[in-house]
């Protein structure tokens, strides 16, 4: 999956916890996050600051829920559940997840949905 289907995908199913991401569709919005706050720091800490703190705020909360659900569905993918996310909350458990979003995912189908690597997969 390239970068625009990739963010379009991130986009588009901000809200679904409840199926599966390959690694190209979560490493892609990854980097998007990391520019974003990037840029949005800097914006912040400028004079204009605070004409877009508002905005950016709430493209910020946004952000977080999508990204939260594309981490669920990148678990999927590895046939785990989504709740593994909460070992987020320690440093080992930080590690553990970027190598477990580095993973291939499982081949074919799994009991979270279809791989998403199929041709005929959206």
């Amino acid at each position: 999956m390239n970068f625009t289907n990739a963010i379009k995908s991130y986009v588009r199913r901000w809200l679904d916890f409840k199926t599966r991401s390959s690694r190209s569709e979560y490493w892609w919005p990854v980097l998007l996050v990391a520019i974003f706050e990037f840029f949005s720091r800097f914006a912040i800490e400028s004079s204009i600051g605070l004409y877009i703190f508002i905005p950016i705020l709430i493209v910020s909360i946004l952000m977080t829920i999508a990204s939260t659900a594309v981490s669920v569905r990148r678990l999927h993918d590895l046939d785990m559940s989504g709740w593994w996310i909460l070992i987020a909350f320690t440093i080992i458990g930080i590690l553990l997840l970027v190598y477990w979003y580095c993973l291939s995912g499982t081949p074919g189908d799994n009991k979270y949905g279809r791989d998403p690597l199929e041709k005929n997969v959206e």
